[in-house]
């Protein structure tokens, strides 16, 4: 393990893991030449949101005369966490505060809380948020100045939620009452208006699962519609120190043709409200009066999940759009439905990389305490087999030839139930 006095390095069984399983791994422990000081080996893990936001402020410089002003662009960023679990357990203790020379081996399983929020990252520019989780192994000497470092090993992996939020709605059909909504050009010139409703079989959806929409529309306007867009929108949110940062992108999306294809949708000789305060406002119609019409979306497998965090949120929603003609000066209705994504996580899950999204709405994890320290130094034992450490990338300075270690009995990490804070304001630090 190279010619360090003391060097750590930490093995996982995989890569992977989903929310509410065990971790199995390895913290390999190898003390050259002389004993070396430290009361404890611990273990911790922490999951985390980070948020991310840059942004720029423009500064005039003024120099000597009228005509060497210039500005300047400053480039800022701002940047907040939020961890929502942590825990730190010493997986073994040494007597006298000294590790012997020699080569050790501490076996550990960690059971994950079952509502973990799943990994995720999402960019923007030079602004990015993101949900991770990571574990260290570090010797800890209780006679150490504050800040001085020991010997460590760290490790990322990836968390997959455990089951999908709202699940008593699954199969549930959401309707949209038709809503009749003014129409206007140039933003005061009204054109009378258009009826717009929408339905979908489900409100639980799940990556490459399709969701039936029926839709109603009725045009009562001068304007002419060009097309009907129904899209499966899917937004991010992150927040840190007071500003703001936001990705959105069309997850999937059918355009359905205009009047050509659907009559209720041309255009009226003669407009029934000209202006945009019209009495009678906004309506709604009980029983449409024109057929439904109907689209199929599916959820794309690297759709994110649900999600709504103390820096981060991701949301999605079914919208569905009369696209008229005439630009942006011209009104295009529209009516959405707020659905939930959340990956099914599979049975088992191998050593690739994860992908997946956070928790449900409103929810938090509280952070786990770790009971005192039960572990003791090992007792000698045989190398580990070869399987055990093909996973690793760097085996070959963890694991060299002469490798002859002292296996500690496997320590359990006990982790407390997670727990929902609903006292936890949206946004967290800033909203």
């Amino acid at each position: 393990m190279g010619n360090k006095p003391c060097t750590i390095a930490l093995r996982t069984d995989r890569a992977t893991y989903v929310a509410g399983s065990t971790i199995a791994g390895t913290v390999y422990l190898c003390v050259a030449g002389k004993a070396q000081q430290g009361s404890s080996l611990n273990l911790r893990i922490v999951g985390e949101e980070s948020a991310t936001v840059h942004h720029t402020t423009e500064e005039r410089q003024h120099g000597r005369g009228e005509g060497h002003r210039h500005s300047e662009t400053r480039h800022h960023y701002e940047r907040s966490s939020f961890a929502f679990l942590s825990a730190d357990y010493p997986i073994s203790t040494f007597p006298n505060g000294g590790i012997p020379p020699g080569q050790y081996e501490f076996p550990f399983e960690a059971a994950l809380p079952p509502d973990l929020p799943a990994s995720m990252r999402c960019e923007k520019g030079q602004s990015m948020c993101r949900v991770s989780y990571s574990m260290t192994a570090q010797i800890v000497d209780s006679g150490s100045f504050l800040g001085s470092s020991k010997p460590s090993a760290s490790r990322d992996f990836c968390v997959v939620a455990s089951s999908p939020p709202l699940r008593h709605l699954e199969g549930t059909e959401i309707v949209v009452p038709p809503e009749t909504i003014p129409v206007s050009t140039c933003c005061c010139f009204g054109r009378g208006s258009m009826t717009i409703g929408a339905q979908i079989d489900k409100s639980a959806l799940r990556p490459t699962e399709m969701v039936k929409v029926g839709f109603f529309c009725k045009n009562n306007s001068t304007v002419k519609v060009a097309n009907v867009k129904v899209s499966l929108e899917e937004e991010v949110t992150w927040r840190a120190n007071g500003h703001t940062e936001s990705f959105c992108k069309t997850a999937d999306e059918r355009l359905l043709g205009g009047a050509e294809r659907m009559p209720e949708l041309r255009e009226t000789g003669r407009a029934k409200h000209r202006h945009l305060g019209f009495q009678g406002g906004y309506g709604h119609l009980s029983t449409p009066e024109q057929p439904q019409r109907e689209a199929c979306l599916v959820v794309p497998p690297n759709s994110k999940d649900t999600y709504e965090g103390r820096l981060i949120d991701v949301k999605h929603r079914i919208i569905v759009m009369i696209m008229t003609t005439g630009g942006c000066c011209t009104t295009s209705p529209e009516t959405y439905v707020s659905v939930s994504v959340r990956r099914c996580p599979p049975e088992t899950v191998d050593g690739g990389e994860g992908s997946g999204e956070l928790p449900l709405p409103n929810q938090s994890i509280q952070a786990f305490v770790a009971p005192p320290a039960t572990g003791s130094s090992p007792l000698p034992s045989a190398p580990p087999r070869e399987h055990q450490v093909n996973d690793l990338p760097e085996a070959e300075l963890i694991l060299p030839g002469k490798w002859s270690a002292q296996t500690a009995d496997v320590v359990t990490v006990p982790v407390v139930e997670a727990t929902v804070l609903d006292s936890i304001p949206k946004g967290g630090v800033h909203t």
